[in-house]
């Protein structure tokens, strides 16, 4: 039964390992999108920025090539990012998987020797009273 126990601590730590490092590629994935967010607020200010002032419109088809670049460069990185979380979610979901098997393994195994204690006890409260009869009746 200890083996059971030392198999669901190792195996919710890795869970919780996994989890943390679940939390930081998310936290990568959202960084990425902000900095997509970004990008497309300025192209939005750039243009506004061209359609006031010509000698900006010059400079305009430039900085959107550039701009669309970054987005892609950008999407890319992300795109990888959420490659990983979903592989990570998998293992997730396998771990988690294992982890409830022993769990439940564990519990049978508690379940068992809590019904032979019960039974051994009930044999000994039985023996007990077969005795306290056997003395009551050789009286």
């Amino acid at each position: 039964m200890e083996g059971l126990e030392t198999l669901i601590d190792l195996h919710q730590n890795e869970l919780d390992r996994m989890r943390r490092q679940m939390v930081e590629l998310e936290t990568q994935r959202d960084k990425f999108q902000m900095a997509l967010d970004a990008l497309a607020e300025e192209l939005t200010q750039e243009k506004r920025l061209a359609d006031r002032e010509l000698s900006v419109r010059n400079y305009l088809e430039n900085y959107v090539a550039e701009n669309s670049r970054r987005a892609t460069m950008i999407r890319g990185a992300k795109e990888r990012v959420q490659g990983q979380i979903d592989r990570l979610q998998q293992q997730i979901f396998d771990k988690f998987g294992e982890l409830k098997k022993y769990e439940i393994a564990k519990e049978q195994a508690d379940l068992r020797a809590a019904k032979e204690r019960a039974h051994r006890e009930q044999t000994e409260l039985d023996e007990i009273a077969i005795d306290q009869f056997k003395r009551k009746e050789s009286n």
